[in-house]
């Protein structure tokens, strides 16, 4: 696990093989609700492209399903949107990798094989690559990069959504989101000016 203290960002990573371990329902049934009991402001898991098993559904309060600008991708995301539906998990659309093919689908394209509108768009940004080599957030690397600037976006539309679900007396007792970013933020353009 990687701890970014600075702003509370805890990772585990997935493994890098090209093997797929076997994971066996209950083991990840024991790991939702563990990390459910965690007092994190948010979770996200990063997971194979696919569908997942229905034992886990009840643990998750949205899904961002994550297209491609083709069209077996954002058909693929669509059957993925249905199975939420089925389970009654709201989920959103992000496209990403946008600008990186003159043959890629249009937002309106995809939206339209997607059946509901893409939230944010990921462009394709040279840094993606960088940042995977030395195992750091794009985010953390450079803020100001295209790709960061949409991490910011759904960083801003995931913590509005938030807000509203929280209470007044749950929202003075601990940071949100963007205070724990402007923080970092802050601290990290002083260190800059050192």
């Amino acid at each position: 696990m990687f701890v970014y203290q600075n702003i509370d960002l805890a990772i585990v990573l997935g493994s890098p093989s090209d093997e797929t371990p076997e994971i066996k329902p209950e083991h990840l049934v024991r790991f939702y609700s563990q990390l459910a009991k965690q007092d994190y402001d948010f979770i996200i898991i990063d997971s194979q492209p696919g569908l997942f098993q229905n034992s886990i559904a009840r643990y998750l309060n949205d899904v961002i399903i994550v297209t491609t600008p083709d069209s077996p991708s954002a058909a693929s995301s669509a059957k993925l949107a249905s199975y939420c539906e089925k389970l009654k998990v709201p989920h959103r659309l992000v496209i990403n990798r946008t600008g990186y093919s003159k043959f890629e689908l249009s937002k309106e394209e995809v939206e339209k094989l997607f059946g509901d509108v893409a939230y944010v768009m990921f462009p394709e940004d040279k840094i993606v690559p960088e940042s995977l080599s030395k195992k750091k957030p794009v985010y953390l690397m450079d803020r100001g990069a295209p790709f960061a600037a949409a991490v910011d976006e759904i960083a801003r539309v995931y913590t509005l959504k938030a807000g509203e679900a929280q209470s007044e007396e749950a929202k003075s007792k601990r940071k949100g989101f963007f205070e724990k970013v402007a923080w970092w933020t802050f601290k990290s353009g002083k260190d800059k000016e050192e």
